[in-house]
């Protein structure tokens, strides 16, 4: 069988192309979207001749053919398939969803793998512009395990499908055997599967072994209906059923629901399949299903939503406070702990702060400052830079020297992540438990991965602040030597007797003046075309004659010396010239991008109106020379000089407006 056979015979068993959307597919990309930070995200599956989105985010078409397909090139691959440029690179800089529209850019994909190991398609994510860094290690590591959760939910959806057919085929046909009927409990006893069946006459649950299981509950034939509704989590009981849906037969069928198990009151995640059997009258007799525990898969989305809200949250933190209480909240709450904070350590002076923490009712604040001294053992363990996990504290022998510090904060496991710099001991961020817990794998991650994002906040925040105290400087610097300039021209220039000249030279001092104002701001890096716009022709009033407007654009600090240049002169000229030198003069300033065939180009538009005739200037200078030049000097420049006034359209590739 060939690699194609192999696909396709896999891609049938799931039955899924051209299946409606599914919720459990759409949260995928989206979580997918959110946590790789491009606009696209795609489960896509790879036929014969097309590939098929089974859920998209940021693309309209639900399909396209396979000579449009990225994700096809992603099926070889023994992990991602990263592609930081997709016009560099031979696969698919010819594809015409990259030269044309939506013109892609970035690309990273998951392959689809069945458990057979047999890829047939990927989870991807797809941007606009060029991401020469890829993923992050994070980004590339939820990109996996989102993959993995699409093929587990493929799996899932199949069985289910599944075991409704064979509930169908075995009612069709009255079960030919009592035999065939221990074979299939047995298969579903087997995988973690519990039967029940409601008579309604009766009020009792008939049960599997399974089910008791499930509940925490003795193994019994039956049950009455409300005692195991009691154990249904508060919230949850009306949506499982009531009397009346039940009665009716109007209760959903398909219901994910909390319970408290009997026996050890655990929280679990239960989730179940029922289908309504009726009498020959249509009244409804009995109700029967099957039930699994999901609280693994449950809390695995759980704590990828708290993930993605702590990410949201911290982005938009301004102080380190804010950051540790959001973290702190994230990490108890989703653990479903006694106790979480961060402690700011000072080594030297043998003190610890904890200033903001979280706590679950009737547990004590640790708000304040401590000694060192009252968890030695634990402060050493940190110093090494090594993450502890306690599942018994009392039973640690190692925390001896601890145990009466743990004990009267009522502290018996925990996790705490260590910060360390250049190997001194920073802060350390910890969660409690009020009881001994055995910590699992996917909590642990979970803590760590809570600790990265608040750890490296806290770093970006800082190192902010610095480089704005820096930029201040440096602003204060800049416009010193700008003025000290604009000092020695009029001093040098003070015998010119062509004062235009002078002033014409001051003006272009202002005009770079304020492009480094507006580069400050935005920390050097870039800058939004509208401020550009804004800042420089803010500077020549007549603010009610223009009218400017374009998309959101990011300028190089390059394309915005230049930018601010340009509309220093043009502005100038219609002052003196044009549309500006009268009061019933009109400016409109436009700006677009165009797609070509090569490249996305930015065109810059200026249209001056109801002033007097333009006239091309009879001498170059340098103003001249300057509008001549375009955008970065990188495009070209079309100047009209008409009776209605100039109209002017410059255009330069965007990768040369975008890019420093």
């Amino acid at each position: 069988m060939t690699l194609l056979d192999a696909r396709l015979e896999a891609l049938a068993s799931y039955d899924i192309l051209d299946t409606p959307p599914e919720p459990e597919f759409d949260d995928v990309v989206q979580i997918a979207r959110l946590v790789c930070d491009t606009p696209t995200a795609l489960v896509s599956l790879v036929g014969s001749e097309r590939q098929w989105f089974k859920a998209r985010v940021g693309f309209g078409a639900c399909e396209t053919p396979l000579s449009q397909s990225v994700c096809v090139h992603a099926l070889v691959e023994p992990d991602l398939l990263v592609i930081p440029d997709l016009t560099a690179d031979p696969r698919t800089c010819a594809n015409t969803l990259v030269t044309g529209a939506p013109h892609i850019r970035f690309y990273a994909g998951a392959p689809l793998r069945t458990p057979e190991g047999v890829p047939i398609g990927s989870l991807c994510v797809i941007d606009g512009v060029p991401r020469p860094g890829g993923l992050t290690p994070a980004q590339a590591d939820a990109l996996r395990a989102l993959s993995r959760q699409v093929i587990a939910i493929m799996t899932m959806r199949r069985a289910v499908l599944d075991r409704e057919v064979a509930i169908v085929a075995a009612h069709s046909q009255g079960m030919a055997s009592r035999e065939e009927q221990v074979r299939l409990i047995d298969a579903q006893e087997a995988g973690g599967v519990g039967t029940f069946e409601v008579d309604l006459a009766s009020h009792r649950v008939a049960v599997s072994a399974t089910t008791c299981r499930l509940f925490g509950l003795p193994v019994r034939p039956d049950y009455p209906v409300k005692e195991l509704k009691a154990l249904v989590a508060e919230p949850d009981r009306g949506r499982i059923m009531t009397s009346d849906t039940l009665a009716d037969g109007t209760a959903a069928g398909a219901v994910d629901y909390r319970i408290h198990r009997a026996n050890d009151g655990a929280l679990r995640w239960i989730s179940r399949n029922a289908d309504f059997r009726f009498d020959a009258a249509g009244n409804v007799v009995a109700l029967i299903g099957v039930v699994r525990d999901v609280t693994e898969s449950k809390l695995i989305d759980l704590r990828a939503k708290a993930l993605l809200d702590l990410g949201d949250l911290v982005r938009e933190a301004t102080t380190v406070g804010e950051i540790v209480g959001f973290a702190a909240r994230t990490l108890g709450t989703t653990l479903d702990a006694a106790r979480a904070a961060m402690t700011l350590i000072d080594v030297a002076g043998d003190t610890f702060h904890v200033e903001h923490n979280w706590c679950a009712p009737g547990v004590a604040s640790l708000a304040g400052t401590h000694h060192l001294s009252m968890f030695s053992a634990t402060v050493e363990r940190l110093k090494t830079g090594a993450t502890i996990i306690n599942a018994n504290i009392p039973a640690d022998l190692w925390l001896t020297a601890d145990r009466s510090s743990y004990e009267a904060i009522g502290a018996k496991a925990q996790i705490v992540v260590p910060l360390l710099d250049h190997g001194r001991l920073l802060a350390a961020l910890f969660v409690h438990s009020a009881e001994p817990r055995t910590w699992s794998k996917a909590e642990i991650d979970f803590a760590l991965a809570v600790a990265d994002r608040t750890y490296a906040t806290i770093a970006r925040i800082r190192a902010e602040e610095h480089q704005s105290v820096l930029n201040q400087e440096l602003s204060h610097r800049l416009k010193n030597t700008l003025a000290m300039v604009q000092a020695i021209t009029n001093q040098t220039l003070r015998n010119i007797a062509e004062r235009d000249i002078v002033k014409a030279l001051e003006a272009r001092i202002i005009a770079l003046s304020k492009a480094h104002d507006v580069l400050i701001e935005q920390k050097f890096v870039s800058a939004p075309i509208g401020s550009v716009v804004t800042q420089v022709l803010g500077l020549h009033g007549h603010e009610g004659q223009f009218e400017s407007g374009g998309p959101d654009i990011t300028m190089s600090p390059k394309a915005t010396l230049s930018l601010s240049l340009l509309l220093h002169e043009l502005a100038t000229n219609a002052i003196k010239y044009g549309a500006l030198s009268v009061d019933t003069g009109r400016v409109a300033l436009n700006w677009r991008i165009e797609a070509s065939d090569a490249q996305p180009i930015l065109v810059l538009s200026w249209l001056e109106r109801d002033g007097p005739p333009a006239r091309a200037p009879t001498r170059k200078g340098f103003g001249s020379r300057l509008i001549g030049m375009g955008l970065v000097g990188a495009g070209s420049a079309r100047l009209d000089y008409g009776e209605e006034g100039l109209a002017a359209e410059f255009s330069a590739p965007l990768r040369a407006i975008v890019e420093s």
